[in-house]
């Protein structure tokens, strides 16, 4: 693809142009105002990926000097597979005209042929349930991967969002049982990860992200613009836990948690969030996001039904107790644009998918590119 090419989207002449600068404030700017915009659509986070092996490259709609849609992409080569390539909420448009989402779709998946990418997994925005059904018109599969969330509208009062709580959660709350919590900085970032680490550890998991320094990058690249905010735990001046958010457009995201475990007898977890969620309602974020929730409790949730034994999940539960509005994310995407890839995948079909083999490769590639939480 040209630098620049001549489009249209509707009525309108638009121009596509290829972005691969490691700043783009204008793209940023736009990926802001966007109501569903996340950080990890910011050449921000194209700066702190690119650490680690990924190339940023933005595909950017325009009308004029105006960007009304478009997608970064994060790439890198695998081997002698070649080059896999991720979306990560994603694509963006400025308004749901279906004519403006098939062009920025379109563009994306003409792009991928050109640039002979080998994989293209696309983790689509919370409301981007319209870009899905372009991508499946385009011959896009389904992800095995499905994820959920719980999120607060901070438009209610205080009270409002207490009540509508679990009793108990809202007690811990109240108690605050020798638990303070106060604003982290940069020097509690190694302490952070040791936290997050320690959960991990209990669960039997490993850490993501697995890098030893990539909270220090995130914060030396996001933390000038007041993105990220630490929230750190005390219980008689020892640090027990420390949750890491995201403070990005109308949203606070509660994205990494760390706790060590001790305290449990002081409910040190349920002050922790309690605190982020007040801070983002007094600074007038609109909405908080508890980020991930266990998909098979959140359908239960979202039907009316008694959450079955296997679906139960102490951390997803934990967050329920908050209330808010379950939310059940869209299921990515993702193509092979490889032939010989894409010709075992048809040969295979169904089959090949429900397999062990193709989540857990695809899904592989999936979490190098972005950091889900846990």
């Amino acid at each position: 693809m040209r630098e620049a090419e001549l489009t249209r989207a509707g009525t309108g002449t638009c121009d596509i142009r290829v972005s691969r600068g490691s700043a783009d404030p204008q793209w940023d700017v736009f990926v802001l105002s966007c109501p569903d915009g996340h950080h990890e659509q910011t050449s921000l986070w194209g700066r702190v990926k690119a650490a680690y092996g990924w190339q940023p490259v933005r595909l950017v709609l325009r009308s004029g000097d105006q960007i009304i849609g478009g997608a970064q992409v994060l790439t890198r080569g695998v081997g002698r597979l070649g080059t896999v390539a991720h979306v990560c909420k994603g694509p963006l448009v400025m308004r749901s005209d279906p004519h403006l989402v098939a062009r920025v779709v379109d563009e994306l998946h003409r792009f991928g042929r050109k640039s002979r990418w080998a994989y293209l997994a696309v983790e689509l925005p919370s409301d981007g349930e319209h870009v899905a059904g372009r991508l499946d018109t385009l011959g896009f599969h389904r992800h095995p991967v499905q994820e959920a969330t719980l999120v607060l509208d901070l438009s209610e009062d205080i009270d409002a969002i207490l009540a509508r709580m679990r009793a108990r959660t809202r007690n811990y709350i109240r108690r605050r049982n020798r638990i303070s919590v106060r604003q982290g900085d940069e020097r509690d970032l190694a302490l952070f990860r040791d936290l997050m680490c320690e959960v991990a550890r209990r669960r039997g998991v490993p850490p993501t992200p697995p890098q030893p320094d990539f909270f220090h990058r995130l914060w030396e690249v996001f933390g000038p613009y007041g993105f990220v905010r630490l929230f750190v735990g005390e219980c008689r001046g020892e640090v027990v836990n420390a949750l890491l958010t995201v403070a990005f457009g109308e949203w606070v995201r509660g994205w990494k948690v760390g706790w060590s475990g001790r305290h449990a007898d002081c409910h040190p977890n349920e002050l922790l969030w309690w605190e982020a969620v007040t801070w983002a309602k007094g600074h007038g974020y609109r909405f908080f996001d508890f980020v991930s929730l266990n998909r098979d409790m959140a359908e239960a949730v979202v039907a009316g039904n008694e959450i079955p034994e296997s679906a139960r999940d102490g951390a997803s539960s934990f967050k329920l107790g908050f209330g808010g509005t379950v939310v059940l994310l869209p299921q990515p995407r993702f193509y092979f644009y490889n032939p010989l890839l894409r010709l075992a995948f048809r040969a295979g079909g169904e089959r090949l998918l429900s397999s062990r083999a193709v989540p857990r490769w695809t899904t592989a590639l999936w979490n190098r590119a972005s950091s889900p939480a846990r």
